[in-house]
């Protein structure tokens, strides 16, 4: 599942997604790297303002993997997942983040899947 939607073409929607964070196999990594595909980076940033208007579906979706995500949903595995942001977006963000929300930029597991399709 990893591999597959680290080559997702997120043209083809949020219906395959969605699909694979509903499994009960889907790792945090996983969860976390679909997250930030999804624009989840812009979502940390913004998410109170988000949160107070109409949600787009992209948007929705990236609600409920954060909520998702922050009531421990996903298992902890070994796929590695580092937050793809450099230096400057991580201090910056972990400027509007809460405390219980350093999931979200923490490095994951040891297993590298460097495989592209």
């Amino acid at each position: 599942m990893h591999i597959y939607m680290a080559n997702y073409n997120w043209d083809d929607g949020f219906d395959i997604p969605r699909k694979i964070i509903s499994k009960d196999c889907c790792e945090l990594s996983t969860a976390l790297m679909i997250f930030y595909l999804a624009d989840g980076i812009r979502y940390l940033e913004n998410k109170d303002e988000v949160q107070n208007s109409n949600l787009a579906v992209g948007e929705s979706f990236l609600q409920e993997l954060h909520s998702q995500i922050m009531n421990g949903k996903f298992v902890e595995g070994d796929i590695f997942f580092e937050p793809p942001m450099s230096k400057v977006q991580l201090y910056k963000l972990k400027k509007v983040l809460q405390e219980d929300e350093e999931v979200f930029v923490k490095v994951r597991g040891e297993k590298k899947l460097n495989v592209v399709l």
